[in-house]
């Protein structure tokens, strides 16, 4: 999967790594515009038919620096680990 960026007029592209903790903290477009990781959204398919699949969120916690998954199948926060395999649909940046 890569990531297309659109942000003034510039095309950022990379592959979205297999390992959570190899997600991109920053980018840093023409050389002064940063962005800040936010998180990770995934896309969990259905295992059958009579299921459906969902979405997880992995929030990049850069106060403590960590990773928590937010899952609609679970009520609490989970912290995840570093070595984490996730298969990334969507990747977060703020400005």
């Amino acid at each position: 999967l890569l990531l297309y960026l659109r942000y003034l007029s510039v095309f950022v592209i990379f592959k979205i790594p297999d390992c959570i903790n190899d997600v991109p903290r920053l980018l840093i477009l023409n050389e002064k515009e940063v962005f800040h990781l936010k998180g990770v959204v995934e896309f969990i398919p259905p295992y059958s038919n009579a299921t459906v699949g969902h979405y997880t969120f992995y929030a990049w916690r850069s106060s403590n620096h960590c990773w928590e998954c937010y899952d609609d199948f679970n009520d609490k926060k989970i912290h995840v680990k570093k070595n984490a395999a996730v298969q990334a649909q969507i990747v977060l940046y703020t400005k």
